[in-house]
């Protein structure tokens, strides 16, 4: 009797080591608010123990998300921006335009290229058209209907 109990209890230690051994970690998140009511949500993913994005997702004091930044690690040590979509609301809090923008990695800034997704409402309040639009150039790129 005193072995089983034995042999279960370092079966018991030896599984519960090995399962909080592992790292499961894979994101991790901190959420923050200013004194004027905006709230900052920075999301960071893990493989394995390195961190490898970090998405910074910033809301204002309606709750509407305003901006979304994306980041990548480089060598684990410090962040690269990647990309950033800054959104736009109509008085009616519907989304009016979503303005993508990327980094430009050689000169060190955001791209003077942006891309705008507008969105049009019908009277029932649906998508009725939704058109990419170059920022630079003011140039139609395309439009979906």
């Amino acid at each position: 009797m005193k072995a089983k109990v034995l042999i279960s209890t370092i079966i018991f230690l030896f599984l519960s080591v090995s399962l909080f051994s592992q790292d499961k970690k894979d994101r991790d998140v901190k959420i923050s608010k200013d004194e004027s009511g905006y709230t900052t949500k920075e999301s960071t993913q893990y493989q394995r123990t390195k961190a490898v994005s970090k998405v910074i997702y910033l809301y204002d004091p309606s709750e509407r998300l305003v901006e979304r930044t994306t980041y990548l690690s480089e060598y684990g040590t410090k962040w690269i921006p990647a990309q950033k979509y800054r959104y736009e609301y109509t008085s009616d809090g519907k989304i009016a335009n979503i303005i993508q923008t990327k980094w430009n990695q050689e000169q060190k800034i955001w791209a003077r290229k942006s891309h705008c997704i507008a969105h049009s409402y019908g009277n029932k309040g649906t998508v009725i058209r939704q058109v990419t639009i170059d920022t630079n150039d003011d140039k139609l790129l395309t439009m979906k209907e």
